[in-house]
This record gives C-alpha cells, sequence and structure tokens, in this order.
C-alpha cells in the first residue's frame, strides 16, 4: 500500500493572522482584490458570521466566502494591530455597521 500524505495546509480555511484578499463583495465593490490580514472578529461580528478583515486602514467584517488565502502568517506588526476588545475597536473607528 501506498503511504498516506499528511493533509495539505491549503485545505484549512483562512485563520486569524492570515493574509487574504477580499473577493465578491457587492456592497462595497470597491475593496475587491484588495488584501488585508485576518483579525480576531468582535462579538457582534461572530455573530452575524462575519470574519474582520483590515485592508490598509479600513476594517470590514466580511462573509468567508469573501475572503481567499494568500499567504498562512502575517506580518508582526499587523498581527499586533488586531483589536481584542469592541472598547479598541470604537477607539480605532470600527462601528458595528462596518460589515457587508
Amino acid at each position: 500500500p501506498a503511504a498516506t500524505q499528511p493533509e495539505e495546509d491549503g485545505s484549512r480555511p483562512p485563520a486569524v493572522g492570515d493574509t487574504v484578499r477580499l473577493c465578491g463583495l457587492k456592497a462595497r465593490a470597491d475593496l475587491n482584490g484588495q488584501v488585508g490580514i485576518l483579525e480576531t472578529p468582535g462579538e457582534m461580528l461572530v455573530n452575524a458570521g462575519r470574519v474582520q478583515v483590515r485592508a490598509g486602514k479600513e476594517v470590514v467584517g466580511v462573509k468567508p466566502e469573501n475572503v481567499e488565502l494568500v499567504a498562512r502568517g502575517a506580518p508582526a506588526a499587523a498581527e499586533a494591530a488586531a483589536p481584542a476588545t469592541a472598547a479598541e475597536e470604537e477607539k480605532q473607528g470600527v462601528r458595528p455597521n462596518d460589515f457587508i
């Protein structure tokens, strides 16, 4: 029998810290093609079934199917920028309706 190969990392969906590309957005089509970092989403986004992406100065909540993996992991500076709480998100200007 042939040896089984370990499952490729490419089968895992993008995770916090990964670099992703926004795609298939309708309400914010201007963001399609933008590359960003998948961040830890706030409770509102999680409850809405969204993921949080920081693309430049914009932070948006999008459906998981609207991101495609570019690279695993992220630069240390981008990981450090991920907000941990709703209060920090508010300080950064992220409002609950910033998801699309």
